[in-house]
């Protein structure tokens, strides 16, 4: 019966990394195909000797765009490749979150400026690290930290926390914005790939979405908890095994200030 139970679970969980690659596969494919449609229907019957310089610079400004969508399937492919790699739940791999987050925030530092968004980070000192690798944890921080950011386009309020629930031996993060938030009804379906409330553009970078997201947490016996409220904004409560248990004890920490 348990043997059952966990082949249902893998399946449940391989039908959602499916649609999430249909769904993040699909608006930078339908970007290309509009590219090239008008690349085709415009100058497929001209005479190329005699094609304008400014002509010349629309078709390299269409052969850039298809370039950069391309990039983002290559990148979506990638990251589905990982995440398959990264099923096996392994003790002995470790990374500190604080750290990650920290870099993470980083390379989001004109994100924040450009959409005015403030920032509010409090980091546990000494927090122990948690029973993940790096390249997961920055992959999971990265799409908390875009979502975030895209509820917030006239900019706001934007809150990280990390703490140790000792008793639990769990590290948990908080993410929290005071965006647009999500409906009671949308809130129920946050998780289903085939889900979305984003009305993205082919300029927008899409996330790597959270049933990908809830796929790497839940591989690594963890938990994902989120709360909102419309106009009211976002609490993501994220609960990840620690490298020290439940007892506390640490036997290797790394201190990492606010």
């Amino acid at each position: 019966m348990n043997g059952t139970r966990h082949d249902s679970e893998q399946s449940k969980i391989l039908v959602q990394d499916i649609f999430g690659a249909a769904q993040e596969l699909k608006y930078p494919i339908q970007a290309v195909m509009q590219h090239s449609s008008q690349i085709l229907s415009k100058y497929q019957n001209r005479d190329f000797e005699y094609i304008s310089f400014n002509e010349f610079k629309e078709i390299m400004g269409s052969v850039e765009a298809i370039h950069k969508q391309m990039a983002r399937c290559y990148e979506s492919v990638h990251k589905l490749t990982e995440l398959g790699q990264s099923r096996a739940y392994d003790r002995t791999v470790h990374c500190q979150p604080n750290r990650v987050i920290k870099h993470v925030l980083q390379k989001q530092k004109n994100k924040f400026l450009i959409q005015g968004i403030r920032m509010d980070l409090k980091l546990q000192q000494d927090l122990p690290e948690i029973i993940m690798r790096e390249e997961d944890f920055e992959q999971v921080s990265e799409s908390l930290l875009n979502n975030a950011i895209q509820a917030m386009p006239a900019g706001g309020h934007l809150a990280v926390r990390t703490k140790f629930a000792e008793t639990m031996g769990m590290v948990h993060v908080n993410v929290i914005d005071e965006g647009v938030g999500i409906s009671r009804e949308n809130l129920k379906r946050i998780f289903d790939p085939r889900f979305t409330t984003k009305q993205r553009s082919s300029s927008k970078k899409a996330g790597s979405g959270l049933s990908i997201v809830q796929s790497l947490v839940n591989a690594h016996h963890g938990e994902i908890r989120i709360v909102s409220s419309l106009r009211k904004g976002t609490t993501v409560d994220l609960r990840i095994p620690s490298a020290v248990g439940k007892t506390g004890k640490r036997s290797r920490l790394i201190k990492v200030e606010d």
